[in-house]
């Protein structure tokens, strides 16, 4: 459930034209059962810039992920990744994917869905599913299929719905020779959505493929003056292959230095700014958001990332326990559609019940400014 915040100054129509002005690509709201940590959650008020806080627990992660899986609803691969992120990417060549903690009570099987607004009028639902009776990896004897998947149906199966239609049914089962997943079913989402962590992460093969088509399409200046803002002696960036290695290198006074070298900030935000090209008009979730960067320059950070994300129409869910970032993302709306600014703070009671207390618009912004808590 959700409740307002207290700071909240309601005013005739305001609720009405703050929708209004949101993208009607971009998710408005959100509603979670039985999936990871979550018994029961919605969330209404979602805007293009929403930021999650609360304690470790409470689910703030999570929440990038079902917001990452509703926009990847249409094939069950989301859940292999998820899983790998979470320690469990060695498949067992004899009982395959492990599903342990997919669902509410920290269950390898159960029923989740993941039901979001978009804005348009019509609701996407995404259900995931896996039977009690299921044996890790292996599919069931054969048994119908109404969608056209086949038999047997395999372990885990995902149903995707736009309002009230099944718009696609797919499956993710286990081969033995050789041991690989395998999908029936799905196809590509209707939009395009990313989920990074940043710690500990170098920029790598996929980044140098996606920094060259922003190169090939123009839009590499504006991440190389983003970078800037955290050292001004950047004149370019370049993906390097050598023989001993490959690796992105910072054009700095005419010399290439590699890009690790100059600090996890400088690696971090080069990362946030490439993948939020790749994914215009869609949908970046990004953990710990300002993980690696000094205090001191997030502010201008903020300033460069959503003025690239609401020009484009692309959604930012961002997560942080640090308050210096809550603020430094306060000021960056100084000067810019308060609308767009969407505070989450959740807080798991102790039933396991998880409450949203959702900070709107000019409250998020006025309430970050007074120095209000909202880890």
């Amino acid at each position: 459930m959700a409740t307002d915040s207290k700071l909240r100054k309601r005013q005739p129509g305001g609720d009405r034209n703050n929708a209004r002005k949101k993208p009607a690509g971009m998710l408005t709201s959100i509603e979670i059962r039985g999936f990871r940590g979550f018994r029961h959650l919605q969330i209404p008020g979602l805007a293009p810039v929403t930021v999650f806080t609360g304690m470790n627990g409470a689910g703030k992660s999570t929440m990038l992920e079902a917001i990452l899986a509703l926009h990847g609803r249409f094939s069950p691969t989301w859940v292999l990744n998820l899983q790998g992120h979470h320690g469990l990417r060695n498949f067992s060549p004899a009982s395959g994917p492990n599903y342990l903690g997919l669902f509410y009570g920290f269950s390898d099987a159960g029923s989740a869905s993941i039901k979001g607004d978009f804005g348009d009028g019509l609701p996407r639902k995404l259900v995931v599913e896996r039977s009690s009776g299921s044996q890790q990896g292996q599919l069931p004897p054969t048994a119908p299929s109404s969608t056209g998947i086949g038999t047997p149906i395999p372990d885990l199966i995902c149903r995707a719905y736009k309002g009230p239609t099944l718009v696609n049914e797919s499956a993710l089962g286990w081969t033995h020779n050789p041991p690989q997943p395998t999908v029936r079913g799905g196809r590509e989402a209707e939009r395009k959505a990313m989920l990074l962590h940043l710690t500990g992460q170098a920029a790598g093969d996929e980044e140098a493929e996606r920094f060259g088509d922003a190169k090939a399409a123009g839009r590499a200046d504006r991440i190389i003056a983003a970078m800037q803002l955290l050292n001004e002696s950047i004149q370019d960036v370049e993906f390097l292959r050598t023989t001993t290695g490959q690796y992105f290198a910072a054009k700095v006074d005419n010399l290439h230095r590699p890009l690790g070298f100059l600090g996890e900030g400088i690696n971090n935000i080069f990362r946030l700014l490439v993948n939020l090209d790749t994914v215009r008009g869609g949908c970046l979730a990004i953990d710990e958001v300002g993980a690696g960067i000094h205090y001191s320059a997030l502010e201008r950070v903020f300033k460069a990332l959503i003025k690239i994300a609401l020009e484009d129409k692309t959604q930012l869910v961002l997560t942080t326990h640090s308050a210096e970032t809550l603020n430094a993302i306060g000021r960056a709306f100084s000067n810019r559609d308060e609308n767009a600014l969407a505070v989450v703070h959740l807080e798991r009671r102790k039933d396991d019940i998880v409450e949203a207390h959702v900070f709107r618009s000019a409250d998020a912004v006025s309430s970050l400014r007074l120095g209000y808590e909202m880890r």
